[in-house]
């Protein structure tokens, strides 16, 4: 893999980062790998580059192909953080797009908002990063100008949020997806209450 170390003339840097962002618009798996960092406190930067297993691949995948699934999992696989970069991969290079990503209360709410999205986000390299429109009360938004040729993410929206009847199909979200299902009581309420929104169509 090419990095833009390799390039010593700004002509050639700026090609090489347009095709990154391409490449990353359509393969999650490749902003992945090459891209994502998450918090760690036993290494001594904090942090640790993101390596994905096969159980991540088969999640990459499916977020590109844009899928409905549940995935019953092991704890302690990286699942909420692999699908958590996944939201900020899409916000980035998707537009208008708006996702929700429910946790089984506030403080999961609030922990998953910090730790895996807004610092997923930040160590992104500088040159793909949107600009931040909101970043407070578990709200993530980004934004650019609209201009001939970008092809990065314009006003998509990450809300984290913990369970409620509407939940799901407040604020009509393109993607949603529901963290420790089986510790949410109300689960069928929300999803019940999002079927008219799916089904809008039918």
């Amino acid at each position: 893999q090419s990095d833009s170390t390799e390039y010593s003339n700004d002509y050639e840097l700026g090609v090489y980062r347009q095709e990154e962002l391409r490449r990353c618009a359509a393969n999650t798996l490749h902003f992945l790998d090459k891209y994502v960092y998450y918090k760690e406190g036993d290494d001594k930067s904090g942090k640790t580059k993101y390596l994905a297993y096969p159980a991540h691949k088969v999640m990459a995948y499916l977020n590109d192909c844009g899928y409905s699934v549940a995935i019953a999992k092991g704890r302690q696989i990286a699942a909420t953080t692999t699908l958590m970069a996944c939201d900020v991969k899409d916000a980035v290079f998707k537009r208008n797009y708006f996702m929700k990503f429910i946790t089984e209360d506030q403080e999961k709410a609030e922990e998953i908002f910090e730790d895996k999205l807004k610092y997923t986000f930040s160590e992104l390299p500088w040159w793909m990063r949107p600009n931040v429109a909101n970043e407070r009360d578990n709200l993530f938004r980004l934004g650019y100008k609209e201009e001939k040729g970008d092809r990065k993410g314009v006003n998509s929206t990450i809300r984290v949020v913990p369970p409620k009847r509407t939940a799901v199909a407040g604020g009509a979200p393109q993607k949603v997806k529901i963290d420790e299902a089986g510790n949410i009581n109300i689960l069928g309420a929300m999803l019940s209450n999002q079927r008219p929104t799916m089904l809008k169509f039918n």
